[in-house]
């Protein structure tokens, strides 16, 4: 695919010096950048929803204010039975 991109004159600068370097073209700069970008941005294959509970140690309990359970039993427990 062929596109369009407006990169500063710095950039390009800085561009074409790293494709000199490493003795490759400007388009393959490019693509290996993307292609970098791509890779590094990826999302975890188990990302959804509850992820960043897996970071939390072990025990670790979601605050009284956000744990949505307790809000729940807080709020039947105001109703008459």
């Amino acid at each position: 695919m062929r596109t369009i991109v407006d990169i500063p004159n710095d950039s390009l600068q800085k561009l074409d010096h790293w494709a000199a370097a490493c003795k490759v073209s400007r388009a393959e700069a490019v693509r290996r950048a993307i292609s970098d970008f791509i890779e590094r941005s990826a999302l975890p294959k188990d990302a959804g929803f509850g992820l960043w509970t897996k970071n939390q140690p072990r025990g670790y309990k979601l605050p009284p204010e956000r744990d949505g359970l307790l809000m729940q039993q807080s709020l039947r427990e105001e109703w008459p039975e």
